[in-house]
Parts: C-alpha cells; structure tokens; sequence
C-alpha cells in the first residue's frame, strides 16, 4: 500500500541565500547566549554551593514544576500522594 501523495502538500521554499544567512546568523546567536547562560548558572551555583543546600534547591524546583503541570483537583493529588507515601513507606520499613 503507497502513502505517496496523502498528507499535506509540500511548501515550496524559498532557498534565498540571504535568508539562510539571516537564519544561520539568528541560530548561532542563540547557541551562544545560551552557552553563555549556562556558563552564569555554573557560575552561580558555585558561588552559593557553600552557603545554600543546592539539592534541597533543585528538589523543590522540580517538585514545584511537576505541581504546576497538575491540572486535578487538589484533594485528588493529596489522595494519590498519601497512597503513594503509604506505599513508600510499607517498602522502607
């Protein structure tokens, strides 16, 4: 069975040199800046690693990130946890 032809057609794009310059010149631009932002967290962190409890830091970013994608009702994700630390705790123990 051929697929060829379903779908969307084709965009016919332009291969403007200038425009792959623009897009080229944007793209490394980013590349950098974001090196460079990486750089400043590393930096930072070194700079504070003495005087901040860096895992609690990033525990709590990541435990406040997931929170924020949860889109139930609060009880729910209480009920669920409290399932999840009995569990949890039945295995520790």
């Amino acid at each position: 069975m051929s697929f060829k032809g379903r779908g969307r057609p084709k965009k016919q794009i332009s291969h403007d040199p200038e425009e792959m310059k623009k897009f080229i010149e944007r793209l490394f631009t980013l590349e950098q800046e974001k090196k460079m932002i990486q750089e400043a967290k590393k930096e930072l962190k070194e700079e504070f690693e003495e005087k901040v409890d860096m895992k609690l830091v990033s525990s709590v970013i990541r435990l406040v990130k997931a929170e924020m994608k949860i889109t139930c009702s609060p009880e729910s994700v209480e009920e669920v946890s409290k399932l999840i630390k009995d569990k949890i705790n039945m295995v520790v123990d």
